[in-house]
Formats: C-alpha cells, structure tokens, sequence
C-alpha cells in the first residue's frame, strides 16, 4: 500500500488543491467512504483563501475521518486531543500557520497566483502535502 504522502503529492501533481489532496490521499491511505459532494463543498472555499493552510485545513479534516468515523460528539472522545498536538507539530515543522506567510504572497489575488506559478515554492510545497498527510496517519 502507498504512503499517505506519496498519495498526496500525487494528488496534488494530478490538480487537486492542497487541502483536497491531503484529506483524499488520508481517505484512501484508511479505506474511508466519503461523499465527493461534501468533500468539494468543504474544501474548495478553502483553496483560495489565503488563511490558514490548506493542507493543515485537508489534515485537520482527515482526523476527523480516520479517527472519529461515527463516534458521537462526545467532547474529550476521538480526535480531541490529537488536534492541538497535530497543530503544533505542523507549525513546528513548517513554521507558520498562515498560507500566505508560507509562500510570501497573497494566493487570494491574481499577483499572487502569479508569483506562485513563476517561483520554486510550487515544488517545495510537496513537503507540505506529503507531511501533513504522514503526521495524520
């Protein structure tokens, strides 16, 4: 079976945005059912936001679904206590948070869509992919 992050980057070579290819690559990796309505109406508002991370948003949604799968929302049960590791970890290794932090411009704006296609950050950004899906499984 391939890793996670293989699963990822490939996803994200394929077009799939960084949220997206980390919660799919973390879906198949764990065999989880999900459906792709849902999954598009949750993530495609994140991929242009320019916030928070997408893939820390497709990480933080696939513990969601490896961990807590039909769990009721009991607080203190399932993924709670993972969250705040999982965010600290992420932002130890990555160094920020902030998407727009990461990449030194605005995604949310055609200039910064612009100067992300015509810098290395593209390729780096596997890494990021690749490792969120990893620390999620």
């Amino acid at each position: 079976m391939k890793e996670a992050g293989m699963i990822s980057r490939e996803l994200f070579e394929s077009g799939q945005f960084p949220a997206e290819s980390v919660l799919l690559s973390i879906k198949e990796h764990a065999g989880i059912e999900t459906d792709s309505e849902d999954r598009h109406r949750l993530l495609r508002g994140m991929s242009r936001a320019s916030g928070l991370r997408g893939a820390l948003t497709g990480g933080t949604l696939g513990l969601g679904l490896r961990f807590d799968g039909n769990l009721p929302m009991t607080p203190g049960r399932g993924t709670t206590p993972r969250y705040p590791v999982f965010i600290e970890t992420f932002e130890e290794r990555f160094g920020s948070l902030n998407c727009s932090e990461l990449l030194g411009c605005d995604i949310g704006t055609e200039d910064g869509v612009r100067y992300f296609r015509t810098t290395t950050w593209r390729k780096n950004l596997y890494e990021h992919y690749g490792g969120t899906a990893g620390m999620v499984m």
